[in-house]
């Protein structure tokens, strides 16, 4: 298995990044395909091969090495590793075993769909922004009442920002911590989290209103949240480059 090689390309198993959803796998090969980036299939230390994904279907054809005896070696292999990025996002997978295919009548890899995808932005905790129509909300628990329902700005794997409401009983500081909140994200699920507020900033809108967003990271979040927020994000992603054609 790849994980036991020397060279240790692979995130430890415990990452947050890591996608196990088939359909949002596939997606990210998709567009590595689209566009015809490169990708590197590694076969040992500092040993690899540039390659392009071909297609994407049940399983993915990739484009062969140059050298007869480096291809023999990859596909003689249980699992390699294959990295690359799309949009300045790093990615990387086992993958394997590969095997002799063809595509277009020239030769190509055949290999599996990896059951997980390590997605890693190079900027720390990249946000988007949650569009207009999208029911995403954090809510506050409150003692002895229901909880306050807040809108989310923008969201990320590593926090979220909200628009304070100014609400009397939520004092939305720099460095209050709130326990036990529920982020719900549209029609996708919801998770529990733990929040600290980071930051504030007021700004005036256009129409002339004043307002105060209000940055917080997750001190903690439910199990499974980390894999259903990559799926959201990776949807409200899909979603805006459908809007604006990128």
């Amino acid at each position: 298995m790849v994980d036991g090689f020397p060279f240790g390309l692979l995130p430890d198993a415990q990452s947050p990044y890591w996608i196990a959803y088939p359909l949002d796998i596939r997606q990210q090969f998709r567009q590595l395909a689209k566009r015809g980036e490169r990708v590197m299939l590694w076969h040992g230390a500092g040993a690899s091969v540039v390659s392009t994904v071909l297609e994407v279907d049940a399983g993915l054809l990739l484009d062969v090495g140059p050298d007869a005896r480096t291809n023999e070696r990859l596909l003689a292999l249980p699992e390699i590793v294959l990295t690359g990025f799309l949009d300045g996002v790093e990615l990387k997978c086992p993958l394997g075993p590969l095997q002799w295919a063809t595509h277009d009548g020239l030769p190509a890899f055949a290999a599996p769909l990896p059951a997980r995808l390590h997605r890693l932005q190079r900027r720390e905790f990249h946000r988007m922004p949650i569009p207009a129509g999208h029911s995403a909300r954090c809510e506050f628990p409150q003692p002895g009442g229901p909880a306050l329902a807040v809108s989310l700005h923008d969201l990320s794997l590593g926090g979220v920002g909200l628009i304070d409401p100014g609400h009397p009983a939520l004092k939305l500081d720099t460095g209050s911590v709130w326990r036990d909140c529920r982020i719900v994200l549209h029609e996708a699920g919801a998770v529990a989290a733990d929040l600290e507020v980071r930051h504030t900033e007021t700004h005036t809108t256009r129409s002339g209103q004043t307002r105060r967003k209000v940055g917080c990271r997750f001190l903690q979040l439910s199990a499974g949240a980390s894999p259903l927020l990559q799926r959201y994000l990776t949807q409200l992603e899909l979603d805006r480059r459908a809007l604006t054609g990128g």
